[in-house]
């Protein structure tokens, strides 16, 4: 789904087939479908779209938007990449990242989520350096043992940042360049370090007292302390 402005005429003739587009995918989601595909969809500057209680599933192309993006309730899974220089209003909606290919999916753009997803196995999701990940309720990201879910910078070295407020389920990741800006330390049960993260904890150590017997751990964090 794209839209352009080489002049006036075309972007109202485009603007009313998007409209009529939105209007037939909700017309189906009030029947109780709330469902519909799209190969990429771009949301050019003065427009809008609002996925309200639907699911859109955009399993080719990427999500490039410079107007306005409004989840409500619903939710978007999307297999490409992820460019936000607009509006994004998340609602209580959720945004799954579900690329299942061997092409990393970009994350562009300060973005507040409401619940952000990625249960792929191997998937990696490359972050916009300096650029803010806020996540209101859910941060669920989980790979598995030998393929891990990649959390890592769109430039090596620079951090990007994350802030999951909510609930958290992080579980097998590998993780490079991360600022957690949270005062609530992530504390994954599985996750590789692979330099240059601040406010994570790493997998806790075990040691054995010489004079009582006992086994303690010690989670450490990134920071050392």
């Amino acid at each position: 789904m794209v839209c352009s402005d080489n002049n006036r005429q075309e972007k109202n003739v485009i603007k009313k087939k998007l409209n009529i587009t939105l209007c037939m995918m909700f017309m189906i989601g009030m029947l109780g479908m709330h469902y519909a595909h799209a190969t990429g969809i771009t949301i050019p500057a003065g427009y809008s779209l609002n996925v309200n209680d639907g699911k859109l599933d955009v399993d080719y192309g990427s999500m490039d938007n410079t107007g306005t993006l409004q989840v409500t309730t619903g939710s978007i899974m999307l297999a490409g990449n992820w460019m936000n220089t607009g509006t994004f209003n998340a609602g209580s909606g959720t945004v799954d990242f579900i690329n299942t290919g061997t092409i990393s999916q970009q994350i562009s753009g300060a973005n507040t989520f409401y619940n952000l997803t990625c249960i792929t196995a191997g998937n990696v999701l490359v972050f916009e350096a300096g650029k803010t990940q806020t996540i209101l309720a859910n941060c669920t990201l989980a790979g598995a043992p030998q393929s891990k879910v990649s959390l890592i910078s769109s430039k090596d070295e620079l951090q990007w940042k994350i802030d999951p407020r909510g609930a958290r389920y992080i579980n097998y990741v590998s993780v490079k360049d991360s600022y957690n800006i949270n005062t609530t330390p992530i504390d994954s049960p599985n996750w590789r370090d692979l330099g240059n993260n601040i406010n994570w904890v790493n997998v806790p150590r075990v040691w054995v007292s010489v004079s009582t017997g006992y086994f303690h751990t010690v989670a450490v964090k990134s920071d050392g302390t």
